[in-house]
């Protein structure tokens, strides 16, 4: 298997919505780590258009297919913080 150009990054995707999301699924495609952090309710394309499970529609599984996890977090809380790094 060839050594994709970005094989060895991290980034860290708190973009929502579409065109964000879009983007660092072009850096996963190209082999960075993407990391997806979502607040607590959760991206809102989630829930827009159709999909097998709730929470799962076509369009939020499309462009974020790729990323290694997607992580539920919010900054306003101690805890949310220190697992960002700040």
């Amino acid at each position: 298997m060839a050594l994709l150009p970005l094989a060895g990054i991290r980034v860290v995707d708190a973009s929502v919505v579409v065109m964000g999301p879009y983007a660092s699924q072009w850096l996963a495609d190209f082999g960075a780590e993407v990391i997806k952090i979502e607040p607590p309710q959760g991206d809102s394309t989630r829930h827009t258009g159709p999909g097998t499970e709730d929470g799962m529609s076509a369009i939020f599984l499309g462009v974020n297919r790729s990323k290694k996890s997607v992580v539920n977090l919010t900054s306003s809380i101690p805890r949310g913080r220190r697992r960002c790094g700040n």
